[in-house]
């Protein structure tokens, strides 16, 4: 069984014994649907004329199987990642660092 991950350190023991005991260590974020769902959902909503087309400044968009979009309306591209998670922790400060962390993880996956 892999060791807690690095945050729950700062937390106390027994919040290191709650999260050894939880099957979903993640946190439980929302993007729990496969790939294939989220392919056909957003086809269907391409489809139906509820998104957009793809625009011009749209580097990495909905129709590419990333964690971020990537726009560049201006000469600068702009890196976008949207998450949602339950909040986990009662400290908002380390509660924003733990979401900043993710998002940019979201980023980094994409190479």
């Amino acid at each position: 069984e892999p060791p807690p991950p690095e945050v729950a350190a700062g937390l106390g023991g027994d919040a290191l014994q709650t999260l050894s005991h939880a099957s979903m260590r993640c946190g439980g974020c929302g993007a729990k649907v496969g790939a294939t769902v989220l392919s056909r959902v957003l086809g269907r909503l391409r489809d139906s004329g509820e998104l957009p087309p793809r625009g011009e400044g749209e580097l990495v968009g909905l129709d590419s199987p990333d964690d971020c979009a990537v726009l560049a309306p201006s000469p600068l591209a702009s890196v976008h990642t949207v998450d949602f998670f339950r909040s986990f922790i009662s400290d908002p400060f380390v509660f924003g660092q733990v979401a900043a962390n993710h998002a940019l993880s979201d980023c980094h996956a994409m190479g």
